[in-house]
């Protein structure tokens, strides 16, 4: 948790150093996926498992996202369906597993 929160401060101090304003959007997006981080370390239990379903969604968007930038032509040493399925896949099943009890109730 500290360490997140210590790269949360770096990644804001890079994003608001002026120069390539694209590498400061990527430090904006990171610091707030490291606040994320801190906030599933560091806050009480019952707002911890938000931030670890942001978290969780995070990866399935960087996993979907990667999955179409680089399926059409990976380079050497890419696996694009790999990372999806590793990383997406256990994000998926980590919220499914949180609110599967959200779903199918009983019918009465």
């Amino acid at each position: 948790g500290i360490f997140s929160l210590l790269f949360t401060l770096i990644m804001l101090l890079w994003a608001t150093n002026p120069g390539d304003p694209e590498l400061g959007l990527l430090n904006y997006i990171l610091a707030i996926f490291c606040g994320f981080i801190t906030g599933a370390c560091f806050l009480p239990k019952k707002i911890r498992g938000y931030f670890g379903d942001l978290i969780a969604s995070s990866v399935i968007g960087v996993a979907i996202w990667f999955l179409i930038i680089a399926l059409p032509n990976p380079e050497p040493g890419q696996d694009p369906i790999m990372f999806a399925g590793i990383f997406g896949g256990l994000s998926v099943l980590h919220l499914v597993k949180r609110y599967k009890h959200f779903g199918g109730g009983k019918n009465s």
